[in-house]
């Protein structure tokens, strides 16, 4: 369950995360600034093939 959005001031911070069949998205964050109307929308996520997961890490690397 994603946490409930937060609005504080000007600022809306929404947390995020949506899985598929084919990829899954993890620790989406939208940023939204409003004052007179929209005035910054920022973007942070982190998107993967569901079969990333078999792809070998940094750490198990030789």
């Amino acid at each position: 369950m994603a946490p409930a959005p937060r609005f504080v001031g000007d600022v809306l911070f929404l947390q995020w995360s949506a899985r598929t069949e084919t990829h899954e998205v993890t620790d989406m964050v939208h940023t939204f600034v409003f004052r007179d109307g929209l005035r910054v929308m920022n973007r942070c996520s982190r998107v993967m093939p569901e079969d990333a997961r078999a792809l070998p890490t940094p750490a198990s690397l030789p």
